[in-house]
């Protein structure tokens, strides 16, 4: 055979074998659902301790946000006060305040699956979350939600892919996100436990009305991401995001947004590099009550109306979050 036939064939089976390694590798993407887009722009953090010294893992999300990738487990706020435990059913009904319990009193479930909470413990000033840290808004864990594809896949991406914690199937779990989910379960406001091992619940710090506030979860039968909203006395998990989430966005040296002095007493500068949107002011629970156009890159602006608290800053053109503490 003449050489250059022979070279032509060797290039010709060479082509072949690369071609079906690489429809094998499409093949492996779509059956086991791997989306390379969003594995490539989510990356492991540093990490956060509490107050008590437990660390929590965290990720990075190419939006800006900074996330916890597992559930709150302290008992303790950010500032060293004890959060009430309640064991009697009757107590935790009747309760107003911040609250926290372990699934069925045993604490020993607490180092895989965190702590249950009620809604109060989500907007104490104390500051249930690592210091600079906060317990995220509904529009927070919908701008997540939206990140990863909205509702419909989300609970998927966000479970971990096993049935040992979590009862099978375990329906369209991939973890891409490396939110790291397991099915802690719930307290219902009556005090009853339920569903550890099954659903995985979570509070925003955003409230529906002054009974119910906004939830999210996700189930061993779904890959959605589910929100709802419960009464304030039902304890769910906690995942905590990162403050000042302008400085985790990447390939800028824009000042997206800026403001000092963080906490305050009644003025805040607000600095800002980019112009073209509103900046909104919403309350502990997610309630919008300032909005204004900045009319320059830095603006001072008088909050003394405000009362003490905690409050959180959104630059809409970038959804960039920022959480602003009145003393």
């Amino acid at each position: 055979m003449h050489y250059k036939s022979m070279l032509y064939i060797y290039v010709f089976e060479k082509l072949q074998s690369s071609l079906k390694i690489l429809f094998l590798f499409v093949g492996f993407s779509l059956l086991f659902n791997i989306n390379l887009a969003t594995s490539q722009t989510i990356t492991q953090g540093e990490g956060v301790y509490d107050i008590e010294g437990n660390f929590y893992p965290t990720f990075l999300v190419a939006n800006g946000q900074e996330w916890m990738a597992e559930n709150l487990k302290s008992k303790n706020f950010s500032n060293g006060d004890s959060i009430p435990y309640l064991q009697q059913n009757l107590s935790w009904q009747n309760t107003n305040s911040a609250a926290f319990s372990y699934y069925n009193s045993d604490q020993n479930l607490s180092s895989t699956f965190g702590n249950l909470y009620n809604w109060f413990t989500t907007i104490d000033e104390r500051n249930v979350c690592p210091a600079d840290w906060h317990v995220p808004t509904d529009l927070e864990w919908t701008d997540f939600s939206d990140y990863l594809g909205g509702n419909g896949v989300a609970g998927g991406k966000m479970k971990v892919q096993d049935t040992l914690f979590w009862k099978a199937p375990n329906l369209g779990a991939t973890n891409e996100s490396f939110f790291s989910a397991l099915p802690g379960g719930c307290r219902y406001d009556g005090g009853n436990f339920a569903n550890i091992y099954s659903y995985a619940n979570w509070w925003t710090g955003s409230q529906l009305d002054n009974q119910f506030s906004w939830f999210r979860s996700t189930y061993f039968d779904s890959d959605n991401l589910i929100k709802n909203y419960a009464t304030k006395n039902t304890g769910y998990s906690i995942r905590c995001i990162k403050n000042n989430v302008s400085n985790l966005l990447q390939n800028t040296d824009k000042i997206l947004l800026r403001i000092s002095p963080n906490p305050f007493y009644d003025m805040v500068t607000i600095e800002s590099s980019v112009l073209n949107g509103t900046i909104d002011i919403y309350n502990s629970a997610g309630i919008l009550i300032h909005s204004f156009e900045p009319s320059s890159k830095t603006e001072q602006i008088n909050l003394d109306f405000l009362d003490k608290g905690f409050y959180y800053v959104h630059l809409k053109s970038l959804n960039v979050t920022q959480k602003l503490i009145k003393h």
